[in-house]
């Protein structure tokens, strides 16, 4: 009998949402700089075509999908930021059923293997 991991997919969209922050971060500082260099273009255009990716990705998602990822994961509030709308159980099946449909579209569409 395998056993059962659970909680991967709030790990892999953790993983994803602080990439994706991260690459926000360093496309602004990127763009604040005067003159780059052709390595600094390179990764600059990487971190553009990965938050393109995860962009996209979130058009597959209807607006509730997207809040929730967005407020999760994305750019997190605060701890329990949706007591005020879900109860703990609807939260957190909503959350493991968007975090799946999320990373089905992110690797099929985008052939990415996490």
């Amino acid at each position: 009998m395998q056993k059962q991991i659970r909680g991967v997919e709030h790990r892999i969209l953790s993983t994803i949402g602080e990439n994706y922050s991260y690459a926000l971060k360093r496309i602004g500082d990127f763009l604040n700089e005067k003159r780059l260099s052709e390595s600094q273009k390179e990764i600059l255009n990487l971190y553009k075509k990965y938050v393109k990716v995860v962009d996209n990705t979130l058009k597959h998602l209807d607006a509730l999908e997207r809040f929730l990822l967005t407020n999760e994961y994305l750019c997190p509030l605060e701890k329990g930021w949706w007591s005020r709308s879900f109860t703990r159980s609807t939260f957190y099946r909503l959350r493991l059923s968007i975090t799946r449909k999320f990373i089905s579209y992110y690797e099929g569409s985008y052939g990415l293997c996490l």
